[in-house]
């Protein structure tokens, strides 16, 4: 059984392509295989206890890093030695700017592209149903509950994920939970994510995988989603959101705030 994604274990953002984000900041570790376009945008001031001084690749480009008024709170700057500084003033209190590669981006991208994939061949083992526009995700198992539904029409209701107005997932509190949500084009509504009744929790989210192995385009805007997201074919846009968990995407942009809630959940090693 497997309990990390890999190379982005560590991080709460990672992204293959190019993340351009503004005004907003990431609790945890922040890895961009393209080019980071970031104005004031905070990283690592989430992680407890703080590294020792210039030891922690805490904020790792493969690209080109364009930066204008951030901090990277808890451990170096790290980029390639093929990228090129079009723009750095952020502080970094405990590192600095350096060159490396502590990352082979293509092999993580390649690892989470098959798991994701793997994770959607799981069979079900929770059902679902949509009680007066709330979606309730019901599972028993102590250990794994998997979900599976399409994203235009959830359980043969005809509504999408942006029609809801709230989700309920009802399981054991220690269980993991994998969300597998089928579609091209994912979009969340304006909506409350609650577990067991009540609203979640960020020790909730450490927990939860929402998996989107067909995406292509992926976006949210108000609704504060609790678990992991990992959606590697997407092109992802957030507007006044916050995801509480590693966020695995092809390329992010918007101004989401990113919650270092990573995932300790259980799931099954891909079969090759």
């Amino acid at each position: 059984m497997a309990i990390n994604f890999g190379p982005a274990n560590g991080y709460n953002v990672f992204v293959f392509g190019n993340m351009n984000l503004s005004n907003t900041d990431a609790e945890g570790r922040v890895a961009v295989g393209g080019t980071a376009t970031l104005s004031n945008y905070g990283i690592g001031a989430g992680i407890t206890p703080l590294p020792p001084a210039n030891t922690d690749p805490s904020f790792v480009v493969g690209g080109n890093l364009d930066v204008s008024n951030g901090s990277n709170a808890s451990g170096n700057t790290v980029i390639s030695p093929t990228s090129t500084v079009l723009n750095y003033t952020m502080g970094n209190p405990n590192g600095s700017l350096v060159v490396g590669q502590p990352i082979d981006f293509g092999d993580a991208e390649r690892y989470l592209k098959c798991v994701s994939v793997f994770w959607n061949t799981l069979p079900a083992n929770g059902t679902g149903g949509v009680i007066f526009g709330q979606l309730n995700l019901t599972g028993t198992s102590e250990i794994l509950n998997i979900f599976q539904f399409d994203s235009t029409n959830i359980y043969g209701t005809g509504l999408a994920l942006n029609q809801l107005n709230g989700i309920n997932i009802i399981a054991p509190v220690s269980s993991t939970i994998l969300i597998n949500v089928i579609g091209p084009n994912i979009q969340y509504g304006s909506y409350q994510i609650i577990r067991n009744g009540t609203a979640a929790t960020r020790e909730n989210a450490r927990r939860i995988l929402w998996n989107f192995p067909g995406a292509l385009t992926w976006s949210n805007s108000t609704t504060a989603i609790y678990g992991s997201v990992l959606a590697p074919f997407a092109a992802a846009s957030t507007t006044f959101s916050q995801i509480n968990g590693n966020i695995m995407l092809a390329s992010f942009s918007g101004n989401a705030e990113s919650h270092n809630e990573l995932f300790i959940g259980e799931l099954p090693d891909p079969v090759r």
